[in-house]
């Protein structure tokens, strides 16, 4: 994950807040209001769960690829024997 790919995820993010907000407080249905509140809340959750998802796997991937590398290098160390 890039630094600029976070910041345009925020950004998107504090545009969505802004546009839901607007939209809410011009609401006279209470009803309507706490749908669009849930809807936002849910969306949050959403980006932020797969956020964490794509942390966990590039975290997964490179110890993964460490280990590999590890495993590699000991199994090429010649064995000393006692004759």
């Amino acid at each position: 994950m890039s630094k600029n790919w976070f910041e345009d995820y925020q950004q998107q993010w504090l545009d969505t807040w802004k546009n839901s907000w607007d939209s809410i407080k011009d609401l006279s249905n209470t009803s309507e209001a706490m749908t669009k509140a849930l809807d936002f809340q849910q969306e949050t959750v959403n980006g932020t769960l797969k956020i964490q998802q794509e942390a966990l796997e590039t975290i997964a991937t490179a110890q993964k690829q460490w280990w590999d590398s590890y495993f590699d290098w000991a199994k090429q160390i010649p064995l000393v024997t006692n004759k």
